[in-house]
């Protein structure tokens, strides 16, 4: 298994090493994207899974709509965030770019 995720980590480090400093931007930004959303995807949607439905300062049926909604909305702010520490430092690691 180690094995395995040595190779998949030096394909990406050896095109993250030839891409462009425009790709290198992207590619990150996609890392970072995905970090957010499996760390602060999965805590969010268990908080919302266990907030108290009957409690009326929870938005009522509205607030249930839009949760995702908000969701999403903050899940992809904070993968284009510089300043998300464990996302940051994950993409450095994986495509070996500062």
């Amino acid at each position: 298994m180690n094995g395995i995720n040595n190779v998949h980590t030096n394909i990406l480090r050896t095109y993250a090493a030839n891409a462009s400093a425009t790709h290198q931007a992207e590619l990150k930004e996609k890392i970072r994207q995905v970090v957010g959303q499996v760390f602060f995807g999965t805590l969010l949607k268990q908080m919302r899974s266990e907030m108290d439905l009957s409690n009326p300062l929870n938005a009522g049926r509205a607030g249930q709509t839009f949760a995702s909604q908000l969701d999403q909305f903050l899940l992809e702010r904070l993968g284009k965030s510089k300043q998300f520490a464990p996302a940051e430092k994950i993409a450095q690691s994986w495509t070996g770019i500062k």
